[in-house]
């Protein structure tokens, strides 16, 4: 009778045990990071691979100008100072992390780098230094895959037809779409904020590049609509069909990148004195005129909450860019959105960013 009860108390033991390891096993915690030519962005999530399903514990950005100082580079390559900078941003990403969710089992690290790191000659060189140093895998993805990421990490919230989602970032631009066969649709330019602000000051102020565009008259705003949407650049014929959907839903696109949000909305915000969720060609014109002739100290009113004095000189640039694709592609209203390609990485998973994954391991 004892050995019965002993038994079965081992195997109720046992049984707790091999459940509570299964739930183990069915949570984690993962960091994903979106590294882009103005800085690293990161979201950290506790995942229930059972269930399919996420909680956002936190997430936050870093600025790391690797767009800047791969203009200011002789070699297009990044300079030793970025590349201990973005290095040590990652570690102290991680360190963070590690602090205040360790905790609860070891954490999980990826991500996703893009334009710059594209365009850089050394840029799998920092990936894998990245990796050497920190662990962390990271892909450096072409600018289809990162206009199909955006896509993606909207598609997992919004269920509709017709979805057009717009990402600018400081070294490239993607609008894209799914077609008839489901199929995407994308229009890539190399226009975006970081060299859409330099050719402001070289070719309207007459400038240096390292100075500020502000103050902008009214005659030098309406030059600049007219070269952001010259310098575009879409392929005409993704640039027709997008249209075609954009023309069909009402003109709605949603924006998801730092300056939809973090500029155009706040901006919205401080001028009108409402949160601003949403915004309209006719509205985001306005505020650019409300701008005009203001300098960088008035301009930092508008900023984010951690104004960054090169995110301050290139902010009435980044509206006008905004406002220029608004008009040519017949974008009636922009739904400011907080997803990233990073929701479009949790949709993807891990696999994403390792499969193929070659790093070269210093010795």
């Amino acid at each position: 009778m004892h050995i019965i009860k002993h038994k079965t108390k081992l195997i109720f033991t046992i049984t707790l045990v091999l459940a509570s390891l299964c739930a183990e096993a069915a949570h984690k915690i993962v960091t994903y990071f979106d590294i882009g030519s103005a800085g690293t962005k990161y979201t950290t999530y506790s995942l229930d691979s059972e269930k399919g399903t996420y909680i956002t514990l936190f997430d936050d950005y870093v600025p790391v100008h690797y767009a800047l100082d791969l203009e200011n580079s002789q070699d297009n390559r990044f300079s030793e100072a970025v590349i201990v900078k973005g290095i040590q941003a990652i570690e102290t990403i991680k360190a963070y992390m590690e602090a205040k969710y360790g905790h609860n089992g070891a954490i999980e690290y990826y991500g996703v780098a893009t334009a710059s790191w594209r365009k850089a000659f050394n840029g799998d060189d920092l990936r894998d230094r990245v990796y050497n140093k920190t662990g962390v895998p990271i892909r450096i993805i072409s600018q289809k895959e990162e206009a199909e990421l955006g896509y993606e990490g909207i598609a997992t919230h919004v269920k509709q037809d017709n979805v057009v989602v717009w990402d600018i970032g400081g070294g490239s631009m993607q609008i894209v779409t799914k077609g008839d066969q489901n199929s995407f649709i994308t229009a890539e330019s190399s226009l975006a904020t970081q060299n859409f602000t330099y050719k402001v000051r070289e070719e309207i102020k007459r400038t240096s590049r390292h100075h500020s565009p502000h103050p902008m008259t009214m005659r030098e705003i309406d030059q600049a609509i007219t070269l952001a949407k010259l310098n575009l650049g879409f392929e005409p014929n993704d640039e027709s069909r997008i249209k075609e959907v954009i023309a069909t839903n009402g003109g709605i696109v949603y924006g998801i990148s730092p300056i939809h949000e973090r500029t155009a909305a706040r901006t919205l915000e401080a001028l009108n004195g409402r949160a601003c969720t949403a915004f309209s060609q006719e509205e985001l014109k306005q505020a650019i005129m409300q701008l005009a002739g203001k300098g960088d100290e008035a301009m930092s009113r508008y900023s984010a909450d951690r104004p960054n004095p090169e995110f301050v000189k290139s902010h009435l640039t980044d509206l006008i860019l905004i406002y220029a694709t608004m008009e040519k592609m017949g974008i009636e209203t922009v739904i400011v959105s907080s997803i990233s390609i990073i929701d479009g990485l949790i949709a993807r998973g891990p696999e994403f960013v390792t499969s193929g994954y070659k790093a070269r391991v210093s010795k």
